[in-house]
């Protein structure tokens, strides 16, 4: 796996990214694991995610290109049912964010995505910490689709 989430200055590798469709043909979820890091002996393991966007694609090829996001405030949800979160030391919800999304390929979307959260842990990594993060998303097998659609989705 390749890609990484930075918070400020700290850089992770992602160790799993997938992309997800929910129940409903447009609304999509986003899980970003990475790798565990070391600091002043405490262990960093950041998982980014969004289990409730709500966007204009019904299918992965429909979202290449495709970008969105959340308005200046974590608890203005706008369009999409449910919040961003960054999980460090608890969850805590990522505002001021954008989400892009490249072109589809094979069962892949890279993503591109930014905001801002608070992580609680000193001055430096408090609060309203810059976050970035660039990996390639994962479809599960079942949702790769060709021609015909997803499951449960209209293609007609």
């Amino acid at each position: 796996m390749t890609g990484f989430i930075r918070l400020r200055t700290r850089q992770f590798k992602v160790s799993s990214a997938t992309l997800s469709r929910g129940s409903k043909a447009n609304l999509w979820s986003i899980e970003i694991e990475t790798m565990k890091r070391v600091f002043d002996e405490e262990a960093w393991e950041p998982r980014l995610y969004h289990q409730g966007l709500l966007l204009s694609a019904e299918t992965p090829q429909q979202l290449s290109g495709l970008q969105t996001s959340s308005g200046q405030s974590a608890s203005a949800i706008g369009v999409h049912p449910e919040l961003c979160f960054l999980y460090v030391f608890g969850h805590e919800p990522v505002s001021q964010w954008t989400i892009k999304f490249g072109e589809y390929h094979e069962g892949t979307v890279p993503v591109a995505w930014s905001g801002r959260c608070d992580v609680s842990w000193d001055d430096e990594f408090g609060e309203d910490v810059p976050l970035v993060c660039e990996c390639m998303l994962r479809l599960p097998s079942a949702q790769q689709i060709g021609e015909g659609g997803l499951p449960g989705s209209s293609s007609r």
